[in-house]
């Protein structure tokens, strides 16, 4: 995903890339990344906007089954920051209390909260490609064999299945008022677009990804990484030489 940003006009650096251990989440691997989201704004806007207030500073912590991501951008400060915790569990979503609460929040933050449920094989992306469609595709190295995920209760007729349970906060307070809810809701409409193209494309690959090593995977990383790199280098001249 980091590179499809970068090809895209937004200017992606993978500033660290490397294992972690802590006593609270455990191993597993810690990303922190920078995205140059100003590139992609119109020439005559840059005149105006600084380059700086739409650099986001991504740090993620993956532990699988728990992964925590925090999103800030320097030039707003307190003003601005998301939250991305993520907890998977086998099996379909089944409503009782325990995966209702599967964060364990608090009364009064529960009545705050907003539940949204994402199909992968039925909700619509922004953008729709055969590619990344699980309607229609099969996954034949996993076992048992997936797919296509055509039936209305998918979930119910494949035989392994986990759920994602993704809790998203935002705060926005860059602009007064009815404004920041505004702007805050449309951040977690556009996050949840974000989860769907990405889980999408995550089972349409699944034949692609689904032996390699940890080894192997780092080495992609790794390259993911230097592709970046030149990439964003490029981007960064070319902006400068358009001044």
């Amino acid at each position: 995903m980091s590179q499809e940003e970068s090809n895209a006009g937004e200017g992606v650096e993978i500033k660290v890339n490397e294992p972690f251990e802590n006593k609270e989440l455990g191993n597993g691997q810690y990303t922190k990344k920078i995205y140059h989201a100003g590139q992609r704004l119109p020439a005559f806007l840059k005149k105006f906007v600084p380059s700086k207030m739409l650099d986001f500073h991504e740090e993620a912590w993956n532990a699988y089954p728990y992964c925590k991501t925090i999103i800030t951008c320097p030039y707003f400060g307190e003003k601005f920051g998301m939250s991305i915790i993520s907890q998977h569990k086998a099996g379909a979503f089944s409503p009782n209390e325990d995966e209702q609460n599967i964060h364990k929040l608090s009364e009064k933050v529960l009545k705050k909260r907003t539940v949204k449920y994402i199909d992968i094989a039925a909700d619509k992306p922004e953008k729709y490609t055969k590619e990344t469609d699980p309607k229609l595709h099969k996954l034949d190295k996993v076992q048992p064999p997936r797919g296509p995920l055509t039936a209305d209760d998918w979930w119910n007729k494949e035989q392994t299945t986990m759920t994602c349970y993704k809790l998203v906060t935002v705060k926005c307070a860059i602009l007064p008022g009815i404004l920041t809810k505004q702007i805050e809701k449309k951040i977690l409409d556009l996050q949840r677009l974000i989860f769907l193209q990405v889980h999408r494309k995550l089972y349409c690959t699944g034949d692609e990804w689904i032996d390699l090593t940890a080894a192997q995977i780092k080495e992609l990383e790794d390259e993911v990484q230097r592709k970046n790199d030149e990439l964003y280098k490029n981007l960064a001249a070319e902006q400068k030489e358009s001044k």
